[in-house]
């Protein structure tokens, strides 16, 4: 089970962790199940998606707050 992380704002492929981790390894479990269900998503081949923020998409929202009004920062 690889564990793939991805801005949800840009798409852009951050990380991909090859090892096996468990949901309290990634802290995961500590999330409220709805935001559970926004951030993670499982493949039938058994790898873990999940939804981030890159550093360009975070500096973006920094210097300008009004883009979270939005659902993509780049295209």
């Amino acid at each position: 089970m690889a564990v793939h992380y991805k801005c949800s704002y840009c798409r852009k492929a951050m990380a991909t962790l090859e090892e096996p981790y468990t949901f309290d390894d990634l802290g995961i479990s500590n999330l409220h199940e709805s935001d559970q269900e926004d951030i993670v998503r499982l493949t039938n081949k058994g790898d873990v998606h999940i939804a981030s923020i890159c550093e360009d998409c975070h500096e973006a929202f920094q210097l300008n707050p009004l883009l979270h009004e939005t659902q993509q920062v780049i295209q």
